[in-house]
């Protein structure tokens, strides 16, 4: 509420105000209350742009500090399979040095109890990365 009247004054958007999150209330008991926010655009927290609003014991604006990032807009990022193997491909050169291509990888349909995508090799790329199934 409060931070929607002065909106204008940071030049954000409904939506982006609408994209924080409190991340925690600070009440000791007495003198003010603080409570910090921060923004989340699909998922992925914004650093930098935290903002802390200070509110007296009767919950009136006291003040307010940081600024939201106007730009940090409240969307579903869904990314590609292309850009999914990718960030596969890249994470195995980086942690094991293994040179491997995005396109080796293929997206798992077996049905899944979580929301997580499951990627597999391709038929004939473990042969490439000499990789083979762990024993049960």
């Amino acid at each position: 509420m409060h931070l929607e009247q002065q909106r204008q004054a940071y030049g954000v958007s409904r939506e982006a105000l609408a994209a924080s999150r409190v991340l925690f209330t600070h009440d000791v008991g007495r003198g003010g209350v603080l409570v910090a926010l921060r923004q989340s655009v699909g998922g992925i927290e914004v650093f930098g742009n935290d903002l802390k609003v200070l509110l007296d014991r009767s919950h009136r604006l006291v003040a307010i500090s940081g600024s939201p990032h106007p730009a940090g807009v409240a969307a579903p990022l869904v990314p590609s399979t292309p850009a999914k193997t990718a960030a596969i491909a890249a994470a195995l050169r980086q942690i094991h040095g293994v040179a491997v291509e995005p396109n080796w990888f293929v997206a798992d349909a077996t049905p899944r109890s979580d929301d997580f995508e499951r990627f597999v090799l391709g038929s004939g790329d473990a042969g490439r990365l000499g990789l083979r199934r762990p024993r049960a």
